[in-house]
């Protein structure tokens, strides 16, 4: 099992720091809650200045490597940024971004042939990346609101966000693109053409994290789900705090259980942390160390 999580926020004037989050000792106790109390956030690890003035910076997980674009040249220089959530995906080693270029009317910085799912101009809400991932070592799916999902059909996935493809587990793990909560949803059919109805949820856990946050008017921001390995993963949730517009990041852990009898996949919670960052954060990644 990995323990360790890297935290990306812009909490620096023009930059990023990271730190490591041990979410280990949250599956320690399996009935503590997030309760009100905020943790104290470990010391940075690393800063990242971003060269261009007003600029931003992307971050992309590559095995074990961290990948940046835009700020010390440690990745390829992007032609611009890739809005708030980029759509990428690590297949065989090799690491696939996908972003429409306006100026030049195509994709730029892909290692595939350019999805045809979208017509020429890109414009409209409903051609903006609604859900992506890579299923095996073989598919990526790219999947919008309004023009449908590259390499299956012309509808979207019912995930909000990026994919988890969980080679010990049937169905791919993602955040429902209604409720936000964590759900299932088998893929692997409709990536070899082998169904032409859209996919639907196999399965939806209710989040009381989510619940009980949001009714005290906390608003959410993005959600990151992080696999460590042997059945359990890391929940981290950003959340805006409407009165004084502070950010904070909730990690809950949550592991995969198997019913007896039915193969079920069950998903169960253990316990949260909370972690507040100053004010003027907005921009948050979560990746596995």
């Amino acid at each position: 099992m990995r323990r360790f999580v890297h935290l990306l926020a812009n909490d620096l004037k023009g930059g990023y720091t990271l730190r490591n989050i041990d979410v280990g000792p949250l599956f320690a106790d399996a009935h503590a809650g997030t309760g009100r109390r905020f943790s104290r956030l470990p010391r940075p690890l690393a800063c990242f200045e971003c060269p261009i003035k007003a600029g931003r910076m992307e971050f992309f997980l590559l095995g074990s490597k961290i990948v940046v674009t835009s700020a010390v040249r440690m990745g390829p220089d992007l032609l611009h940024s890739k809005s708030v959530d980029p759509a990428w995906a690590a297949v065989g080693g090799r690491l696939f971004a996908l972003r429409f270029d306006d100026r030049i009317h195509d994709w730029s910085w892909d290692l595939l042939p350019s999805p045809p799912l979208l017509d020429m101009p890109f414009e409209g809400d409903d051609s903006d990346i609604q859900s992506y991932g890579a299923g095996d070592d073989k598919n990526i799916w790219v999947s919008t609101a309004g023009k449908g999902t590259y390499t299956a059909g012309g509808w979207a996935l019912p995930f909000d966000g990026q994919v988890q493809y969980i080679p010990d587990y049937d169905p791919c793990l993602g955040f429902c693109n209604k409720t936000k909560d964590l759900c299932s949803a088998e893929l692997t059919a409709w990536a070899n053409d082998e169904a032409l109805e859209p996919p639907v949820h196999r399965k939806i856990w209710d989040d009381d994290v989510v619940d009980d946050l949001c009714s005290t008017r906390w608003y959410l921001a993005r959600s990151h789900l992080t696999y460590l390995g042997y059945g359990k993963f890391c929940v981290t949730r950003f959340f805006n705090i409407t009165h004084d517009f502070l950010h904070v990041a909730v990690m809950t852990a949550v592991e995969a259980t198997l019913t007896y009898g039915t193969g079920e996949l069950q998903m169960v919670s253990r316990a949260s942390r909370r972690y507040k960052f100053k004010l003027g954060t907005s921009i948050f990644y979560a990746l596995l160390n």
